[in-house]
């Protein structure tokens, strides 16, 4: 019975990890974290355009 107990608060430890990873992902996706860094990526190096032309 202490066998299946330990299996079973592995499987449940492992579960709630991998749904935290899933949804740290799905925040980095489209429309996420990823969409912020680049659109501030873009931002920032047309801010440069405008002093060094050429330079991006």
């Amino acid at each position: 019975m202490s066998r299946l107990n330990k299996i079973d608060h592995i499987i449940n430890t492992e579960t709630k990890a991998i749904s935290q990873c899933a949804s740290q992902m799905a925040k980095w996706g489209v429309g996420g974290r990823k969409r912020l860094l680049h659109v501030a990526r873009e931002r920032a190096a047309n801010e440069v355009q405008m002093y060094l032309p050429g330079m991006v």
